[in-house]
């Protein structure tokens, strides 16, 4: 339970750092790592042979664990490219 708390706030803590330009990359990059750690998660309760909803979003929100791995790895996309673009971004502009 206590692993959950800590789990949220730190999503939290994330979203909030998108806000401030100056560390945009390394949020992308933390995000990042963040969901390939969900996406070891899912792939570790796939491996025990669970295949029910893992409940990522709430116990209301449909959705099964192919789903759940399939927008995990959009997101994982999504978050590569933000960093690669915002730290490409950063690096050019301290070379000048």
């Amino acid at each position: 339970m206590f692993a959950a708390l800590y789990l949220i706030l730190l999503e939290l803590g994330m979203g909030l750092s998108f806000w401030r330009k100056a560390s945009r990359g390394v949020s992308f990059v933390a995000a990042a790592l963040l969901f390939s750690v969900f996406l070891c998660a899912l792939a570790y309760k796939r491996s025990l042979g669970d295949t029910n909803h893992c409940g990522c979003f709430g116990s209301s929100t449909p959705g099964t664990l192919a789903q759940m791995v399939w927008l995990d790895t959009v997101l994982l996309a999504v978050c590569v490219l933000g960093a690669v673009l915002s730290l490409r971004r950063d690096f050019g502009r301290s070379l000048e």
